[in-house]
């Protein structure tokens, strides 16, 4: 199967290839959600490959036009990125790229994607692919892709403890400044409550508010496209309120539960409502909690390592990216972009550089 989702096929094989070695972001729920509400020209190319009635490999992708996010990536840095391209849909999670059962599989998928891309005279751009899966990088520079630093994804390891404090681990120092947010924050009766994404869409100003304070770059996330994700009930999303004692709404974190993976994927909070609630602290603290509860093993709090990730302890994983140029972009070109694109991203962050 190649081309859009379609709502009329079989596929749970799909769901359930994610639920073993995908993330949520790989889902065919959310491949829709973009298709329907990502506003631009983008069409899908999605490769399913079933053996024997089971999937045994996916690879999202859209042939991308018109598309803000992507524009900016492309033209950031020096050498500007050129060319049609077919790639993957990180670029509204942090993960994409394919995912199989086996090596074979991904071969079959892949071959199959670089198909697509040389019929449309596109580049193949997997944008997020986690650092820490050596055997599918191994395998894409095989295959001619070309590899380098995207991004990065801050994790935090969860341990049972965390479930009784969630800063029991952090050294002494923050480790009581944490502890003194948080008890702020309980005396003004702060509260936490968990709701679905579908109860959530009247608050979905206030997520793209987090995106970007800029009123000017709220589009960064667009609106129609978040509160298609929100109306969606998308596959192991869930939603943490921190909630005032006037009920007022003093922040928002969308979540994903998602195996052993917990994954902060978007928020925003109320910046009038910061003291006397510390309602980021707040969420944080009870993500760290909850993840512990489930038995989850590690958060993954996404791109860019603002202060309060490095401040409950997160860590730094390189989120990769692979282009191959096929015939539609000179192997220099891509060269050229994908290390000035690690260059930059390094400058602008010496703090994870890895």
């Amino acid at each position: 199967m190649s081309g859009p989702v379609d709502e009329s096929d079989a596929l749970e094989g799909w769901e359930a290839l994610c639920r073993e070695v995908g993330s949520p972001f790989h889902t065919a729920a959310f491949c829709s959600v973009i298709q329907r509400h990502w506003p631009g020209a983008d069409q899908a190319r999605h490769v399913v490959v079933n053996n024997g009635g089971i999937c045994q490999a996916v690879v999202p992708g859209f042939l991308y036009g018109a598309c803000p996010r992507l524009d900016y990536y492309r033209a950031n840095v020096v050498p500007a990125l050129a060319g049609e391209i077919i790639g993957s849909h990180a670029l509204v999670g942090w993960l994409g790229g394919p995912i199989a059962r086996h090596g074979a599989a991904l071969i079959e998928a892949l071959e199959i994607h670089l198909d697509l891309c040389r019929d449309n005279n596109a580049m193949s751009f997997l944008f997020g692919i986690d650092g820490r899966a050596h055997h599918l990088l191994q395998e894409l520079a095989g295959i001619g892709y070309r590899l380098g630093r995207l991004q990065t994804n801050m994790v935090l390891d969860i341990h049972p403890d965390h479930a009784i404090d969630p800063v029991t681990r952090l050294k002494r120092k923050e480790r009581a400044e944490r502890r003194r947010v948080m008890r702020r924050a309980d005396e003004a009766g702060l509260r936490l409550r968990i709701v679905t994404p579908s109860q959530a869409v009247p608050l979905a100003e206030l997520i793209r508010s987090g995106v970007s304070p800029s009123n000017d770059q709220r589009d960064i996330l667009p609106a129609t496209f978040l509160r298609g994700v929100l109306q969606a009930d998308l596959p192991g999303m869930e939603v943490l309120l921190a909630v005032t004692p006037n009920d007022e709404v003093a922040a928002i974190a969308l979540n994903f539960r998602w195996r052993e993976t917990y994954y902060l994927w978007l928020s925003g909070n109320r910046k009038d409502l910061a003291k006397p609630f510390y309602p980021s602290d707040f969420l944080y603290q009870h993500a760290i909690r909850r993840a512990a509860n489930l038995g989850i093993t590690e958060i993954q709090g996404g791109r860019s390592p603002y202060p309060i990730k490095l401040a409950y302890g997160f860590r730094g994983v390189p989120i990769m990216c692979a282009i191959h140029p096929l015939a539609a972009i000179s192997q220099t070109a891509v060269d050229g972009w994908i290390a000035a694109q690690t260059a930059r991203h390094l400058a602008t962050y010496p703090e994870i550089g890895l």
